[in-house]
């Protein structure tokens, strides 16, 4: 049987993890409702999808089945939730609260990083690999944390509005696929048609506390120490560069070009 929270698939995109920002997320299967996402430095860890996983069960709810890959990084998750479903239904076997699957068959997650990639992430790719052609960036630390000050939230921002306005578009009947519902993921997740159950379950609140305790340390918003950003602020102010948050980052515009080039130099 299906339904809004019978499966949440989750998932990492690491198309521009070698510039310095990965993005994990996690789709409703039955309404296509993207539940959450993070970009960040780090979130192919432990303890940051963690973290993602408890934030997103605080805000919707305890689904019944949770896909994701068996990389390293949802250890601590998996635990997670099998221990919060346990502490709902003592008896359930682990199958039937999580499936760990390839990637490539997390067809849910797959297909909306295929629609982000081609509306978001690869213009930035294309513009990050120039920089590597041409010499401005090798790999670094430092050359990472020039790209991260410059261009994090602007792309956390562009994600943010892709997310909205998939959540909020018309998902049309698609030939030879009638079994999937149509109409806007956000409705068919909060509404369902009639006859359709909704799997969310109340998680017991002490356990699902007693895990965010242990993760309650790790910030997911910050991705620059306050010291480096302070530094990265002054030098390029100093040049006579606009505070980066009122930069333009289309990407034929020279200016945010140039200030990450001198903030790299300003950096070594």
């Amino acid at each position: 049987m299906k339904g809004p929270n019978r499966v949440w698939s989750v998932d990492g995109h690491d198309k521009l993890k070698e510039y310095g920002f990965e993005i994990y997320g996690g789709i409703d299967g039955y309404s296509r409702f993207m539940l959450n996402y993070w970009v960040n430095h780090c979130n192919a860890t432990e303890v940051a999808v963690m973290k993602f996983y408890l934030a997103t069960v605080a805000l919707y709810g305890l689904p019944e089945v949770i896909r994701s890959d068996k990389g390293k990084e949802t250890n601590l998750m998996t635990e997670s939730h099998v221990k919060l479903q346990r502490r709902n239904h003592p008896s359930i076997p682990f199958h039937k609260a999580y499936i760990f699957g390839k990637s490539t068959r997390n067809i849910r997650i797959e297909s909306w990083w295929s629609r982000l990639i081609s509306s978001q992430t690869a213009p930035w790719k294309s513009y990050f690999v120039s920089l590597k052609e041409n010499g401005f960036f090798d790999g670094s630390e430092v050359d990472k944390t020039a790209l991260q000050y410059l261009y994090m939230d602007e792309i956390r921002a562009q994600i943010q509005g892709f997310v909205k306005v998939h959540n909020t578009h018309t998902i049309r009947k698609q030939k030879n696929r009638d079994y999937l519902p149509v109409g806007k993921p956000i409705v068919l997740y909060k509404y369902p048609p009639e006859g359709v159950p909704n799997f969310i379950e109340v998680p017991d609140q002490s356990l699902l506390s007693s895990l965010q305790e242990k993760v309650a340390d790790w910030d997911e918003n910050q991705y620059i120490t306050p010291e480096l950003e302070s530094f990265c602020t002054e030098r390029l102010a100093s040049k006579g560069f606009p505070p980066h948050e009122e930069m333009e980052f289309s990407h034929d515009n020279e200016i945010h070009k140039a200030a990450y080039k001198f903030l790299r130099n300003e950096l070594l």
